[in-house]
């Protein structure tokens, strides 16, 4: 009966030690390359060679933690994506937007600006007094801006501040000069 507790014994040990070798070749095999291929970022490589080796041994805890991070990340590549999806139609809208404003602005400021110049038009055939002896080209050009008569007082305040911005600008154009230095004389 020793006998055969020996042998049953050595054989227990010879299947262990072939069991750790299996697990170890998986790992060497499977698990180490695919958990390199994921540092890399390079899922689906990883994720082919975790299925090859849960194939050859479905319960190896160390496969199955590395599955469980793989479908973790493309969860979140997945999430990732759509962010960027909808931040590129949100982008795309606001530039829509923008460009849809401007263009109402521009409408209206070429509005306004044809109501001006039709109210000047108005403006000065009301100064004209309704005269049609002009010729056809006076009639087409713009009024000129009326001249401006300045008191002297208002030329004087405009003359002294011509002045002062001049010599502003002289004094910003003098390169800056630093006090001289004494040195005593060392020898």
């Amino acid at each position: 009966m020793k006998i055969l507790r020996y042998i049953l014994c050595l054989i227990g040990l010879l299947g262990a030690s072939s069991f750790a070798d299996d697990t170890n070749q998986i790992d060497t095999l499977y698990f180490h390359p695919a958990a390199s291929h994921y540092i890399k970022g390079d899922i689906k490589t990883a994720k082919n060679l975790v299925d090859k080796g849960l194939s050859i041994e479905p319960k190896n805890p160390k496969l199955l933690r590395l599955k469980d991070l793989l479908k973790q990340q493309k969860k979140k590549n997945q999430n990732k994506n759509k962010n960027q999806k909808q931040n590129k139609n949100q982008n795309k809208n606001q530039k829509n937007q923008k460009n849809k404003d401007n263009k109402k602005q521009d409408q209206n400021k070429k509005k306004q600006d044809q109501n001006k110049k039709d109210q000047d038009k108005k403006n000065q055939n009301q100064k004209n007094g309704g005269q049609k002896d002009q010729h056809p080209n006076e009639q087409n050009q713009p009024a000129s801006p009326q001249k401006k008569k300045m008191s002297k007082d208002e030329a004087k305040q405009l003359l002294d501040a011509m002045k002062q911005d001049e010599k502003q600008k002289r004094l910003q154009l003098i390169p800056v000069r630093g006090a001289p230095v004494k040195v005593d004389k060392d020898w």
